[in-house]
């Protein structure tokens, strides 16, 4: 009987530290539940960067030290933002003016009012360009034409991405560098044959711009084309052209196809940008 009872006692000892256990287990895990820091919400900062109503790829932005660039369509966001803070942003790129603005996030998502950066001006050398063609080509300068031109490494404002036709027979694509007024040709056409003369007479006449490049200033339709390959086939013809350059993501010329057709009208057929 006296066996019993110690076995008993044992029994209940044991029982009862193993309740003292579980419970212990369960509080702390409780305690610990309770005391489990939250994940805090975090949001985005979005917008999108024009000029002169066009959208500016390649802008540089920058959120408290965090950098992004705006893709094709000029859009730019960050993600992972801490809520009511506020946030210094600033837009720049090469050959625009600067904007820069402190921008307040709250407890939800923030889409930027539409940012707009100005071109700054910058002086076209046409005359000094001019000057150097005529001079190459041995003729006057009132024989060349400037058909676009374009900034490239704009930081300096030193190259010129420039087109030009001379006496209507002939084209010249090429880089003006202004300190050493030297030109780096990328590509040069000369009309000879009578079915050639005659296209790039009716295309120079034409004052064709290109729907595709846009100016320094981000303007539309006011780069003409620069043709050259010219090609006669059963009374149309077909030819090339050059019509700008831009420098995002790397620097590229336009280059296209198209055809002038028996009643004088020219339709594109292609354009890319190359290298």
């Amino acid at each position: 009987m006296e066996v019993e009872t110690i076995a008993g006692r044992i029994i209940g000892a044991v029982t009862g530290a193993v309740v003292v256990i579980v419970i212990v287990s369960v509080v702390a895990v409780y305690l610990g539940m309770q005391y489990v820091t939250p994940t805090a919400d975090t949001y985005k900062i979005s917008g999108y960067v024009k000029t002169d109503g066009v959208a500016l790829s390649g802008a540089a932005v920058t959120l408290d030290g965090e950098s992004t660039t705006t893709n094709s369509d000029g859009y730019f966001e960050f993600t992972g933002l801490e809520g009511n803070k506020s946030y210094s942003l600033s837009v720049s790129k090469s050959g625009y003016e600067s904007y820069n603005a402190t921008i307040q996030l709250g407890t939800q998502d923030l889409q930027v009012s539409e940012i707009s950066l100005k071109a700054e001006e910058v002086a076209m050398p046409l005359a000094a360009i001019k000057s150097v063609i005529a001079t190459r080509e041995s003729v006057s300068t009132d024989n060349v034409e400037v058909y676009f031109c374009v900034p490239s490494e704009r930081v300096e404002n030193e190259n010129f991405a420039t087109g030009v036709v001379v006496s209507d027979q002939k084209s010249i694509v090429f880089i003006y560098n202004q300190t050493t007024g030297t030109i780096t040709v990328e590509n040069e056409y000369t009309a000879t044959t009578s079915d050639e003369l005659q296209a790039m007479s009716t295309i120079v006449l034409k004052d064709v711009t290109s729907p595709y490049a846009q100016d320094h200033l981000g303007h539309f339709n006011v780069n003409k084309i620069v043709p050259f390959g010219i090609v006669k086939t059963d009374g149309s013809y077909t030819f090339n052209y050059y019509d700008g350059y831009v420098e995002y993501p790397v620097d590229l010329w336009g280059h296209g196809t198209a055809t002038l057709d028996e009643n004088g009208e020219v339709t594109f057929i292609t354009h890319e940008w190359i290298e």
